[in-house]
């Protein structure tokens, strides 16, 4: 087999094995086995002669820093090394770049292992009767709420895809319909998630996605019909849902209301969060100094981006420029070009950093992957 058959398998592996609350120790396995038949591949890593290929680097040397600062401190090994372990799976960028996937292989990979997660999730709703869809049982229950839902996020995003570029990367008729019908089933799945994260990644990527290439027909004169149906569209189901279901805005009221536990909790982890920042951080497994705790550990919190500034400090803008950078090509291209298949899988990748915001995966297995698996891919079109 191929080193480049081999990541793909890889890929794969790490979508279908990311569904479901649970450890991401396979992940973490299956990465390490990757790493050691790239090693006895004996495939040179190529040179740095792109920005993004320094982003992994910048980013390994921020987790060093924060290691480092951990044992200075005093802290826990275990708890130094099993806090965002996940930064140093970037290193997975190197051996990524060493092969040429098109985007017709990385879509169809995607495309089968989404397919797959939306039959596990919605068999049982829909087929077997095993849940109901009142909003108080799916609240309660969730099984399907994981970093994975990423992965729905960018299959609904794919119907802004135009069919000239599936045509374009050589995608079937039949596959084009297929992505449609996965769309649909992975909106289905993300709304029964309850995942308010998730459904903010999903509404943030596809806004800016068509807010972008708004402004890219207002520069040219003419404004998109896609557009335009879209605004339609939200001004009718928002008028929908507002005459007819009173109750389910009221309980979706509560739901992102600081009444609700999970709210309240991470607005009182913000606080106890803020008042111990610092410049140079408290590096890695670093517990709070007011003993303030959302496990027996200490060091982990559901505000991603709040726990990033206490351990990391100054430091963690090494962490952000990699995809505040991705983010602004991809925006800039947009504007300048118009949405294509690159620009609209990149953002919905990176709208996973919305859920992040209140949730603990900012580096999550899943996420680091893909997001390194995909830029690598695109090297090039960060250079322009």
């Amino acid at each position: 087999m191929s080193f480049k058959n081999v990541t793909l398998l890889f890929l794969f592996i790490v979508l279908l094995s990311s569904v479901g609350i649970k450890s991401s120790f396979l992940d973490y396995f299956i990465s390490f086995i990757y790493l050691l038949i790239f090693i006895f591949s004996r495939k040179k890593i190529k040179s740095l002669s792109s920005i993004i290929d320094y982003f992994p680097i910048i980013m390994i040397i921020a987790w060093l820093y924060a290691f480092f600062l951990g044992l200075f401190n005093g802290t826990s090994f275990y708890n130094i090394i099993f806090n965002f372990p996940g930064i140093l799976l970037v290193a997975l960028y190197y051996p990524f770049s060493t092969v040429s996937l098109n985007k017709k292989e990385i879509f169809i990979i995607f495309l089968i292992a989404t397919s797959i997660i939306n039959i596990y999730v919605l068999y049982p709703v829909f087929i077997t009767n095993t849940y109901t869809l009142k909003l108080g049982d799916l609240m309660v229950n969730r099984k399907y709420y994981s970093p994975s839902l990423i992965l729905q996020v960018i299959a609904f995003n794919t119907l802004l895809i135009k069919r000239g570029e599936f045509k374009q990367i050589d995608l079937s008729n039949r596959l084009i319909f297929i992505s449609k019908i996965n769309a649909i089933l992975s909106l289905i799945v993300l709304l029964i998630s309850f995942s308010k994260g998730f459904w903010l990644s999903l509404l943030g990527s596809f806004f800016l996605i068509n807010a972008m290439a708004a402004i890219y027909y207002f520069k040219k004169g003419k404004i998109g019909k896609v557009q335009i149906f879209i605004f339609f569209l939200v001004v009718f189901l928002v008028l929908y849902i507002i005459t007819n279901f009173p109750d389910f805005i009221d309980s979706l009221m509560l739901f992102f209301s600081n009444n609700a536990v999970g709210n309240s909790l991470r607005s009182e982890q913000a606080i106890y969060l803020i008042k111990e920042f610092s410049f140079f951080g408290a590096g890695l497994g670093t517990p709070l100094s007011s003993g303030y705790m959302r496990d027996v550990f200490g060091y982990a919190f559901e505000l991603s981006f709040y726990n990033v500034i206490h351990k990391f400090g100054v430091f963690s803008i090494l962490l952000f420029i990699p995809y505040l950078y991705v983010l602004y090509s991809n925006l800039r291209w947009i504007i300048n070009h118009n949405t294509n298949f690159n620009t609209i899988f990149s953002i919905s990748i990176l709208s996973y950093l919305l859920a992040a915001s209140g949730n603990p995966i900012l580096f999550a297995t899943i996420n680091v992957i893909i997001f390194m698996i995909w830029v690598s891919q695109n090297r090039n079109f960060y250079n322009h």
